[in-house]
């Protein structure tokens, strides 16, 4: 079942991306240490890397270039949307990379899990050539691997501007991929269009044993659509309102999310890749303790004027001031005038002054700790995060 929206916010480990527009994260251990690595595409169809510097519990990623970017030279003209996946099952990952045009470029990891050096297959060699893809998916193609039907081996979905979701079945097999577009019917995705720029990505997100989805589309928001079926034969049905437990996020356009548990925790959290080319950080706070505190605590660690409080544009936090507990004490403020609300009237004051287009709002508990602060009430569920989440006005 899906929890309810916490109001715990944490810093953002990717808050310092910036690609210039039409970010795409996606996460994978590329160096075989044990946490993940992060590569974001970027409207030019370059991708930036960054090593987490970390562990796999508190993630910290440093952008790396050159030399020490395994996918420094790709180019793929724009809009670039890597997906990683060991598609040859020989125990490293290979990247496949949509891009502006439609089609799927595959890029085969020649080195090892431990150092990774790729090379571009073309031709018969790509597994979702132009040959399997090109009449389907049209422009601004974003594919994500799953194994949707239970059989061993990576199954594809590809978004596109139209906003379908293209089912490619894997035929082949874990170590020799073939895929084929199987007949509409049997895309369990095939009822779903979210109008524009559809981006698909997957992960067990109930801990039911099946793979749900959450799909990116061209305004910004995130949709989720739960696997009501089973791991053999996925079904998958729309959730929305407080089902859906990434309602309320927006990040101004053409969202890339990906599903993923960053920080070890054994929950999926979620980054969300934006228009703006920043990478927005929702936490799953399904498994945080329970024990409740009396004021709301947010976590700006990473603030660049050392006062405890981050300065946000008027209209980024609002869905975390609507989610706060009703007992919770919020202090906001706006200018240097700082005051205090609770419940209700926290919430209220702060969404009019977000609405007055106040140009800052501040959030946060003056000289509270994570374990003197916490909220009462909610819990679980998906938590907006320090950085650039956003929520409607």
């Amino acid at each position: 079942m899906l929890q309810p929206k916490s109001v715990l916010g944490l810093s953002n480990p990717l808050a310092s991306v910036d690609t210039s527009g039409d970010s795409a994260p996606t996460f994978v251990d590329i160096d075989d240490d044990g946490d993940l690595d992060a590569f974001v595409g970027t409207a030019a169809g370059t991708l930036q890397f960054y090593e987490n510097d970390g562990s796999a519990a508190n993630p910290v990623f440093v952008e790396r270039r050159g030399e020490l970017n395994p996918l420094a030279s790709v180019d793929v003209g724009g809009l670039s949307t890597p997906a990683f996946v060991d598609i040859d099952n020989d125990g490293d990952f290979d990247v496949f990379i949509g891009k502006t045009y439609g089609s799927v470029l595959y890029f085969e990891n020649e080195g090892t899990a431990l150092s990774a050096s790729f090379t571009e297959r073309t031709g018969m060699s790509n597994p979702l050539s132009d040959s399997v893809v090109g009449d389907i998916v049209s422009y601004d193609s974003t594919p994500a691997f799953v194994d949707i039907d239970d059989d061993g081996d990576f199954d594809a979905f590809i978004g596109d501007v139209y906003g379908t979701a293209h089912y490619f079945r894997n035929t082949g097999s874990a170590g020799s991929p073939q895929f084929t577009s199987p007949p509409a019917a049997q895309n369990p995705l095939k009822d779903v269009n979210v109008g524009y720029s559809s981006a698909p990505t997957f992960a067990d997100f109930d801990s039911d044993g099946d793979s749900d989805c959450m799909m990116g589309e061209s305004y910004g928001t995130v949709l989720f659509y739960e696997n009501t079926g089973s791991a053999m034969k996925a079904s998958f049905t729309q959730r929305t309102g407080g089902e859906n437990p990434l309602d309320g996020i927006g990040v101004g356009g053409r969202s890339i999310p990906v599903m993923i548990d960053i920080d070890d925790d054994g929950d999926v959290d979620s980054f969300v890749g934006s228009i703006e080319g920043t990478v927005v950080f929702i936490e799953n706070m399904e498994n945080m303790a329970s024990t409740p505190f009396n004021d709301l605590y947010v976590d700006f660690s990473t603030d660049s004027n050392g006062t405890g409080a981050i300065d946000f544009p008027f209209n980024i936090l609002a869905d975390v001031v609507a989610a706060a507990a009703p007992n919770s004490t919020i202090y906001i403020e706006p200018g240097l005038s700082p005051e205090a609300f609770a419940g209700a009237d926290a919430i209220m004051k702060a969404l009019t002054l977000m609405n007055n287009g106040v140009g800052t709002v501040r959030i946060g508990v003056p000289a509270k700790t994570a374990g003197q602060s916490g909220t009462a009430g909610l819990r679980g569920g998906f938590v907006s995060s320090s950085g650039e989440a956003r929520g409607k006005k």
